[in-house]
């Protein structure tokens, strides 16, 4: 059996990091993350919604998964929309495009290790789900963001990481955010 880069494990982690602080810092002002290992998201309240989108590469694939209070979702919503009538539809679909632009941000750090991961589609997901990236993946990293909004969980369960080594990053090779890439 092949055992997992330490290093790598780290970056990732210090990645997903930077990616929760570079989308929530501007939505939330000051924010605070810190390692949320020993707190289950089962313990979040019933009101928490929850969306996922995988990433893959040849050496390089899992999910990103976002749960966040109704509340905090209904507080980081663009200016123009909090004047309509909330529903839990358009609640639901703000999480999973905060989803997407976290994995998006992670995508765009990956670069400059040399990783470039397709994306799947934003979508929820039920307790079950995250129930199953826990026995089936590996969970790298485990995520609390608390600000003035409230707290958010942001969960990056991996697998293949034997064969990916992301100790060193290559400058000028990741996008920085607000650049247009055309695929």
């Amino acid at each position: 059996m092949r055992t997992v880069n330490r290093e790598t494990l780290q970056t990732l982690q210090a990645l997903t990091e930077r990616a929760l602080e570079g989308l929530f810092g501007p939505l939330c002002g000051a924010v605070s993350i810190r390692d949320a290992s020993d707190t289950a998201w089962t313990e979040l309240a019933d009101a928490t919604l929850a969306a996922a989108i995988g990433f893959r590469s040849p050496c390089l694939s899992g999910e990103l998964i976002l749960l966040a209070p109704s509340r905090f979702v209904e507080d980081v919503l663009p200016p123009e929309v909090r004047g309509r009538q909330r529903s839990a539809r358009i609640a639901a679909d703000w999480v999973g495009e905060l989803v997407n632009q976290l994995v998006g941000r992670l995508k765009n750090q990956l670069l400059g290790y040399g990783v470039d991961v397709g994306l799947g589609t934003p979508r929820a997901v039920t307790p079950n789900d995250i129930v199953s990236y826990e026995h089936s993946m590996r969970a790298i990293a485990r995520l609390s963001l608390s600000s003035g909004e409230g707290t958010v969980l942001a969960l990056l369960y991996t697998d293949g990481l034997e064969d990916v080594a992301l100790a060193t990053s290559t400058p000028g090779a990741a996008v920085s955010e607000g650049d247009i890439v055309l695929f």
